[in-house]
């Protein structure tokens, strides 16, 4: 009896293992697509309009439904721009799933902030194009891996189960 119920908890954890993995994966591209849609509205709105970007931030986080915004647009008078997106992209990479490297590209939005007019939509391209690599590599590996790493659980767990019994 408890041969066969650790046999079950062993196969569930290996399986939900696999399955948590590829949940990162999917939730890491949905993240940087979200981002890179919020940036796109940056660029908009910093060129047509002349709002203030904690204004800006409040409304991509009200639309897009991402906390990340909100918290840099809350800190922004403390901290300023770069110093309230680092604290915020730092407090909320881990919840997006994001990569170090998808963390470095979204870093390079607060240094749009130290620049106006055509210097500032340079740099919020060189973003958008950072975030547009970064999103391609999070598609790769998920198209790569997701299906791998559901397998691979199910698989361990039914060899781990073979084992024991």
């Amino acid at each position: 009896m408890f041969k066969f119920l650790g046999a079950i908890i062993i196969f569930t954890a290996c399986t939900s293992f696999g399955l948590i993995k590829s949940y990162k994966m999917k939730k890491r591209c949905d993240s940087l697509s979200t981002l890179l849609l919020s940036l796109r509205r940056i660029c908009a709105e910093t060129s047509f309009t002349k709002k203030r970007i904690e204004r800006i931030f409040c409304e991509i986080s009200r639309e897009f439904n991402l906390p990340i915004f909100f918290k840099a647009a809350s800190l922004i008078k403390t901290e300023g721009v770069r110093g309230a997106w680092e604290k915020s992209i730092n407090e909320y990479s881990a919840d997006m799933c994001l990569s170090p490297r998808d963390v470095s590209a979204a870093l390079t939005l607060g240094n749009a902030a130290d620049f106006s007019g055509e210097e500032q939509q340079k740099s919020l391209r060189t973003c958008e194009r950072l975030l547009e690599l970064s999103l391609a590599e999070a598609k790769d590996d998920y198209q790569r891996g997701a299906k791998l790493s559901r397998s691979g659980g199910i698989l361990c767990g039914i060899l781990a189960v073979i084992l024991l019994l």
